[in-house]
């Protein structure tokens, strides 16, 4: 705390201020100071105050680094009124003109950013409120996320469809030989070839249907000059080991976002975070580069900070079994076409997408479908090519319902798609300023 508080002790002598405010800021008037003073600087510095910040006591503090609660004596009956005194204070200073108005910004939007993730995550459900000990319980009272038992939903056609690449070319491929090398054509005709020549990624068996000498020709380079090749397996449904209620996820998006004042956050953890942001630039840029920014300034905002901007690293401990189902799902996601990530694009060559190598896939049994690398004609990377419902429910595999592009599936499939990034611990990045699902629930452990 020691120099958190010579910040805001040097703070407060600013030349630009009148003689007068700084007095009654000295002398603890904090209601006069909003009474009679106009400088941003003061009124914020007077709101601080009353939500109990008190400068000069700072320096004699033992509190532990990021314990917001204990440094404005918060409880549970007067915890809402101080928060709300925060966010007087961060509009007062919000575009900041000076650095002492920048020192503002910075300390009431970490006590700020403190305060609101105890007031939402420090709850006491099934533990004591406000000690700054935040366990699971309280966590999922608040959120609405747990973790939940789980696998990847999937189809395989009767006789399984490939999808390769031969000197650039992409072919649709249904094998009906099972014994190693699978997909050679041996016993002849066992394998039907169509091409893709428009690259749509379909699974268009309307073109070049039967052609025995082109069949032989294109299973003869399988085994030299594929590029790629994929199992097609189309995905069902989506069924996450992470679930939301979705009677909270209304509040939890308040709590994470910009915020709201016509909800309970009027700032949200990322607006925040964003805030501390503005104020390490503009400081940064006061000294010359020469630092004074949010990194390292001080170990009470380190701590705040990455208490809920974690990573998410947790998981990979807590629960390992769901943190490799959900970065394979992620896997899923990022080669997949027509996501808020990855739009469609301009060009209708689809053949690059929805590949996921088999190296990939987690072992453990949470995927249900496994092959053997070694067993087929094709060479490495082998693994596997997603498709998706353009319907639900889907039974199984269809191919009349089935599409390479996420644009185009059913809608709801499309949102629950789109909840992947936020809830894979493999999306997350410590100290990033974008808070996941997945840091929610390490923060816990932080």
């Amino acid at each position: 705390m020691l120099t958190l508080a010579a910040l805001l002790l040097q703070g407060c002598g600013t030349p630009s201020q009148s003689a007068d405010c700084d007095i009654l800021l000295g002398e603890q008037r904090y209601t006069r100071v909003l009474e009679i003073c106009s400088n941003p600087f003061h009124r914020a510095s007077a709101y601080l105050g009353l939500a109990g910040l008190d400068l000069f006591n700072l320096l004699s503090t033992t509190s532990t680094p990021g314990n917001v609660v204990g440094l404005l004596g918060a409880t549970t009956a007067n915890i809402t009124a101080k928060r709300q005194l925060l966010v007087l204070a961060v509009e007062e200073v919000r575009t900041p003109a000076s650095g002492s108005q920048a020192f503002a910004l910075l300390i009431s939007s970490f006590l700020g950013l403190g305060i609101t993730i105890s007031e939402f995550l420090d709850n006491g459900a099934g533990a004591t409120a406000l000690d700054d000990v935040i366990i699971d319980s309280e966590v999922e009272a608040a959120s609405g996320l747990s973790f939940t038992g789980s696998s990847i939903s999937l189809a395989i056609a009767g006789t399984p469809y490939y999808q390769t690449q031969v000197f650039g070319s992409s072919y649709t491929l249904i094998c009906a030989d099972v014994t190693p090398p699978i997909c050679d054509n041996n016993p002849g005709a066992s394998v039907s070839v169509y091409d893709d020549l428009d690259g749509s990624g379909l699974l268009d068996t309307g073109s070049l249907p039967g052609v025995s000498a082109a069949e032989a020709a294109v299973s003869a380079q399988l085994g030299i000059s594929a590029s790629s090749s994929g199992l097609v397996a189309m995905i069902t449904s989506l069924d996450f080991p992470i679930a939301e209620d979705p009677a909270k996820s209304g509040q939890l998006e308040n709590f994470l976002g910009q915020g709201d004042p016509a909800q309970q956050f009027a700032i949200g953890v990322v607006g925040f975070l964003d805030l501390l942001t503005a104020a390490d630039a503009f400081l940064n840029a006061s000294a010359g580069g020469t630092g004074g920014g949010v990194q390292g300034i001080s170990d009470d905002i380190d701590a705040i900070r990455v208490r809920i901007d974690n990573g998410a690293t947790c998981i990979a401990t807590a629960q390992p079994a769901a943190a490799s189902l959900l970065d394979l799902w992620l896997a899923i996601y990022l080669t997949a076409p027509g996501t808020v990530a990855q739009p469609l694009p301009n060009q209708t060559q689809f053949s690059n997408f929805n590949f996921v190598s088999n190296t990939q896939v987690p072992a453990g049994g949470v995927f249900p479908v496994s092959i053997d690398p070694t067993s087929y004609v094709f060479p490495d990377p082998l693994g596997f090519k997603f498709l998706y419902p353009i319907s639900l429910p889907a039974a199984g595999f269809d191919v009349t319902n089935a599409t390479p592009h996420v644009a185009q599936a059913d809608p709801q499939f499309r949102t629950d798609f789109e909840f992947i990034p936020r809830i894979a611990p493999g999306a997350a990045t410590v100290d990033d300023g974008t808070i996941t699902l997945a840091e929610v629930l390490c923060v816990s452990s932080s």
